[in-house]
Parts: structure tokens; sequence; C-alpha cells
């Protein structure tokens, strides 16, 4: 974003990264539930039915690994105007029964929805119209916050907010297919998930705290506030 900014003409020394903040007051995040014998693997995605997020490609992309994987279902937080075309492509797919369209829920009810999950899945993309995350969808950082391994696309500053250690589980934006080997490949590493989580839930609690980005946000107005 910074970048673009510098793009369009700002001098980069009026330019300040301020980042988005969560509250992780409280108790530390509980691990998602264990699949019961033959019970379902939540893929958890979510986002307005619009092409930016992506959710296509999240359809077609687990699609490709649902049957390497047949506990695995896609549930999917949202609602939105490209909501017809979403429930063709599940027709499509022949997957209507492992892939669950939610509607639009409440923040307190979608959070409940994550913690049910064990992945988390986010296509986001630049539209045909250009319109894109600009930042960061923060989904992607309530994951990690909740400790959930998440899969996603190398989407605007997606890569500078997710830990390192899954970096390896991004892929090029728009492309269905790359997502869904990105997916399998964390699908298949089950031993791995829990250092993931935790590499997630650090990086959110380094650089995404509230408690931190409200001091640099108050230093910032400080700043601002002496005419320098």
């Amino acid at each position: 974003m910074a970048r673009r900014l510098e793009a369009l003409g700002c001098p980069p020394g009026r330019i300040r990264e301020q980042r988005i903040a969560l509250d992780l007051a409280g108790p530390a995040p509980a691990p998602p539930p264990r699949p019961a014998r033959g019970g379902a693997l939540v893929i958890h995605a979510a986002g307005r039915f619009i092409e930016k997020k992506g959710l296509e490609l999240a359809i077609r992309a687990f699609a490709a690994v649902a049957r390497d994987h047949p506990r695995a279902e896609l549930r999917i937080a949202g609602s939105g105007p490209l909501a017809p075309r979403l429930q063709r492509v599940r027709r499509e797919t022949g997957l209507e029964e492992r892939i669950r369209f939610l509607g639009h829920l409440p923040h307190a009810a979608w959070r409940e929805e994550l913690r049910r999950s064990h992945v988390v899945l986010c296509a986001s993309r630049t539209a045909p119209d250009g319109d894109g995350e600009g930042g960061v969808p923060t989904v992607l950082l309530e994951a990690q916050a909740a400790a959930r391994p998440v899969v996603a696309t190398r989407h605007d500053d997606i890569p500078h907010v997710t830990a390192p250690e899954l970096h390896r589980f991004l892929s090029p934006e728009g492309d269905a297919r790359a997502l869904g080997e990105a997916l399998g490949r964390l699908l298949d590493a089950p031993s791995e998930w829990e250092a993931l989580r935790r590499a997630g839930r650090r990086h959110v609690e380094a650089r995404h705290d509230a408690a931190h980005e409200v001091h640099a946000l108050e230093e910032l107005y400080a700043e601002l506030g002496t005419g320098r």
C-alpha cells in the first residue's frame, strides 16, 4: 500500500505504516475441535460475495482436493451480489453436501464459527475493475489470532501480515489450481498444524496487538501535533 501511495506522488517521508490492530487480551485461543471418527475437517472462508474476495476460486480450490480428503468440508460465511454465481459453481462441483453457505453472520457468531474450524482459506484477488483489498482482509489476521493455519493468495499486503512459516501455503492470486495445491499441502501435513498455529498467533501478537499499536498511533498524532 505504501508503494502505491509513492507511485501516486506522495512523498515517502510523509507515509507511515499503521498496522491493523486486534484486541488480543484474554485467554489463549482454544485449539480446534478434534474431529470424531468420521467427523468433518472444517475449512472456513469468509467475506462479502464480491469479486475481490475470490470465493469462486476458494470453491474450485476446495473441489480440487475434496476427493483426496473425503472428511473435509468448506463452510463459507458472507453474502452479496455474487451469491447466485457461487451457488451455481457449487452445483457444478457436485459437492453441495460438503460446501455450505452460512449467510451473513454477526461478528460474535462468526468468531464462534472460526473457533469450530481447522483451516482458514483466503482467496483474495484483484477484480477485473481493479478493485482489491488494498491492504489486507482482516479475516486473515483474526484467523492467525485464533491460532488457525491459513492458506491464502499473494495478494496486496497478505504476504506482509502472514507468519513466515505459513508462506509456503501462499499461492499466486487468481490461480485456483495453485490455491488447491497449497490447500492440499496443508491438509496432507496435520502433524505440522500445531507448530503453524503457534507461529500464526506469535506473528499477530508481535505485530498487530492493539495494546502496542494504540501507542504507535498516539505517537504519530503527537508528532503531527508538533507541526514537524
